[in-house]
């Protein structure tokens, strides 16, 4: 397991406010007693096999400030068991928007939580081969901040009629998220990535990777809409021009 040092949890924590940095969660992740309710998540898996893994990360990176972020139990093993439903720009998106809130300084209370974070993950990584593991990959736990490692950890599968499943479908999604992202994002200071993702959620009931194959075309459309209805997208299309390619079931396009 690669290094985390005092100073980036000291960032990490400081930033967040002291509040979990899932969407609409405003769960502390240090309670007024001091109890620890929290984990520092890897946004792309510290080990290999992990949910959103980068192979092109050096493990400075994979254990630095931009690929960790605090939250609570419970949504720090939602984003690790559902990945597919968590990718890596949402996660970030997150992350920018709760250090919007976080502290400047780093206060006394700040340190102590920071060390207490540090002390434990340095201690659980020495027993790491052991019975450490148990949910979230590449994670810590607060409350004991327990290690959580990739090749231990348990994963639940996307259902096999989901998006998710399908690498295809997925990727094709993904893709056109990308570009409505990068659309309307131009020339506005302060815009969400985080907005389309709920505006599926409201659509469709589910988050889009949990939406079935079946709804594929539904929801493909709805993007593509989307991304049309952009500034930019008005533009291409008055230009005669495509907004995103078409679905090709996997084939090279």
């Amino acid at each position: 397991m690669g290094d985390v040092s005092l100073r980036t949890v000291k960032r990490l924590y400081c930033t967040s406010g002291n509040r979990c940095a899932f969407e609409g969660c405003s769960s502390p992740l240090f309670t007024s007693a001091g109890l620890r309710r929290s984990k520092i998540c890897h946004i792309n898996a510290a080990h290999p096999g992990g949910p959103r893994f980068d192979p092109s990360q050096s493990d400075a990176e994979r254990h630095g400030y931009e690929n960790l972020v605090l939250m609570c139990i419970a949504h720090a093993d939602q984003i690790d068991t559902d990945a597919a439903a968590y990718p890596v720009e949402l996660l970030r998106a997150w992350k920018a928007r709760s250090n919007a809130v976080g502290t400047v300084e780093i206060s006394k209370e700040d340190s102590v939580a920071s060390e207490a974070l540090l002390r434990e993950y340095e201690e659980g990584s020495i027993i790491a081969g052991g019975h450490v593991a148990m949910n979230s990959p590449g994670a810590i736990q607060g409350n004991n901040v327990t290690i959580k490692i990739s090749h231990g950890g348990v994963k639940v599968p996307p259902h096999s009629a989901s998006i998710a499943a399908s690498l295809p479908h997925r990727n094709y999604i993904q893709r056109l998220i990308r570009h409505y992202n990068d659309f309307a994002s131009k020339g506005r200071e302060g815009f969400s990535h985080v907005t389309i993702y709920k505006s599926i959620e409201r659509q469709f009931k589910a988050t889009w990777g949990n939406i079935p194959v079946a709804q594929f075309e539904e929801l493909a459309a709805y993007l593509q809409r989307r991304i049309d209805g952009t500034k930019l997208g008005k533009i291409n299309r008055a230009k005669g021009n495509s907004n995103y390619s078409p679905f090709t079931g996997g084939r090279s396009q």
